[in-house]
């Protein structure tokens, strides 16, 4: 053969496998990642900003741990695929559409997502891949699709909870409400329980408006105590319930101060201090239950990441137990999980008995806690 021929034989095979590399490149960048056995499980939280998002992580790691650890679901590991979405909506649709496409996971559990960013993936869920959501900020969110199931109590459940306690346990006949401005959690809470409270002989005697960013409350405290009700229901977050407690100690207020989860945060219980002894609070789960599984999970939580469990924690770590329930009756068939996860009835998880219910979003009975000493104790579960 010439040296000419030869050089032509050398390009002909030189461009053949740069075509031959750049199509397969083209098809790793479109096709998912080959499987590895494994069952793939994708976790959207947001690390960025101070939050509930590394309590997620951590206890969403150590449920899978004691998941695989116990032989996995079906024979086969639980792989968790964690993407911080940094709690921008339009970055946590592109992220889950991803997870779906491109990673082949088998679900998704999203810290808190809104309904815009969970509508924005359902082109990537038409195999109908379920959202497990914690904490979600935006009570719409499980109407954007089918395949959307939501593991915290609802705000209109907590709201009627605590309506029909300080009613029929506290025997209340008279109520005032705080409501923190411009919060559609607040809000949605003060409507709930007034109407339960009322509907159960009670009388709303006064309903006010604070902002969460003032220094003193002073004027709305002589307000209330001139009202002088037998209940005062603050459904707030953050360390204004907290002084709301305080200053409402120092002016003598004889009434109980009820509110709902957000009041089960270190920083309220801190601020707050003894001012928050003998009040009651609606929430899923507390490190002080004194329960075999909460002492038993909260124990094993503090050795591995230093610091006691809250709530966000608890609610992780049930969404993934619950998840690998439903692989489980499902048999990790990715069409079948959906209808697995519809039909979970009475699961005992951490923050209680739980069943999802026609629009997916979880029930379970109701547990007051009573605040004591720094420390929150379940008083009331419902049966």
């Amino acid at each position: 053969m010439s040296n000419k021929n030869s050089s032509r034989v050398f390009l002909c095979l030189a461009v053949t496998l740069a075509l031959s590399v750049q199509a397969g490149c083209r098809r790793n960048a479109t096709q998912p990642a080959p499987e590895n056995g494994n069952i793939k499980i994708g976790v959207l939280v947001d690390l960025a900003h101070a939050g509930d998002g590394q309590s997620i992580k951590n206890a969403i790691e150590f449920s899978q741990d004691e998941i695989n650890q116990a032989g996995g679901v079906n024979g086969r590991q639980l792989e968790i695929l964690i993407v911080d979405y940094k709690g921008a909506a339009d970055n946590g649709a592109a992220e889950a559409a991803n997870l779906i496409s491109q990673k082949n996971v088998q679900a998704i559990i999203w810290q808190s997502p809104t309904a815009s960013s969970v509508a924005a993936t359902s082109p990537a869920q038409a195999p109908r891949i379920p959202l497990i959501t914690i904490s979600p900020r935006d009570p719409k969110v499980t109407e954007q699709s089918d395949s959307v199931f939501n593991i915290t109590p609802l705000d209109s459940s907590q709201g009627q909870q605590m309506g029909a306690y300080a009613a029929n346990n506290l025997k209340a006949r008279t109520a005032a409400i705080l409501i923190e401005d411009g919060s559609a959690y607040s809000v949605g809470l003060a409507q709930s329980f007034a109407d339960e409270f009322s509907k159960r002989g009670g009388q709303v005697s006064s309903r006010q408006t604070y902002k969460p960013t003032d220094q003193s409350f002073s004027q709305l405290i002589a307000s209330i105590s001139e009202a002088n009700p037998d209940v005062v229901y603050v459904p707030g977050r953050d360390a204004a319930v907290a002084t709301i407690a305080v200053e409402s100690k120092q002016k003598g207020v004889k009434a109980v101060l009820l509110g709902a989860d957000g009041w089960n945060d270190p920083k309220v219980l801190s601020v707050g201090g003894r001012a928050l002894d003998g009040a009651y609070i609606t929430s899923g789960y507390s490190a002080d239950d004194p329960s075999p599984e909460a002492r038993a999970f909260s124990a094993a939580y503090k050795r591995r990441f230093g610091g006691a469990p809250d709530q966000a924690a608890a609610l992780a770590y049930d969404a993934t137990k619950i998840l690998a329930d439903a692989l489980k009756r499902s048999g990790s068939d990715r069409a079948k999980l959906r209808d697995a996860l519809q039909q979970t009835a009475k699961f005992s998880g951490l923050t209680g008995v739980i069943t999802f219910e026609a629009g997916r979003n979880a029930s379970r009975p109701a547990i007051i806690f009573k605040l004591q000493d720094g420390k929150v104790y379940p008083v009331y579960k419902e049966e």
